[in-house]
């Protein structure tokens, strides 16, 4: 196997040059989008739940209000939320859950993934008011 001299340094990066730290006696290369992979993680659950919240109402036809009452939360709350503009305590999470009938990461699942756990509550909700 080769050792880290052996790769060029030509490598295209976003501003042009590769980054590099400088080590005692040789220079290694940095992974370029390892910052930005992180901070995407970190939106990824907030933009997940959003997505799922809306998702949530569009299905059981409620308003911001109707779900911010059926979960004991306020309008202005569930709002920000779907907004991403706050993050939920792990509290409003349960009752988040609690309120739309599925457990609590089903609410940070991607929505294709969630969508399925999301309309069996909505399922077996409007199988229990008929």
């Amino acid at each position: 196997m080769g050792n880290e001299r052996d790769i060029p340094d030509a490598l295209p990066s976003i501003y042009g040059l590769t980054p590099r730290i400088r080590g005692r006696n040789r220079v290694r290369t940095v992974p370029e989008f390892l910052d930005m992979a992180k901070r995407l993680q970190k939106k990824s659950s907030r933009i997940c739940l959003a997505s799922n919240l809306r998702a949530v109402r569009s299905l059981f036809r409620w308003s911001q209000e109707e779900l911010g009452l059926q979960c004991g939360l306020k309008r202005t709350y569930i709002g920000a939320l779907e907004r991403r503009e706050v993050n939920p305590g792990i509290d409003n999470l349960d009752k988040l859950a609690l309120g739309v009938g599925v457990l609590a990461h089903v609410l940070l699942l991607s929505p294709e993934q969630a969508y399925s756990e999301i309309y069996m509550a909505f399922s077996s909700t409007s199988e229990a008011a008929h």
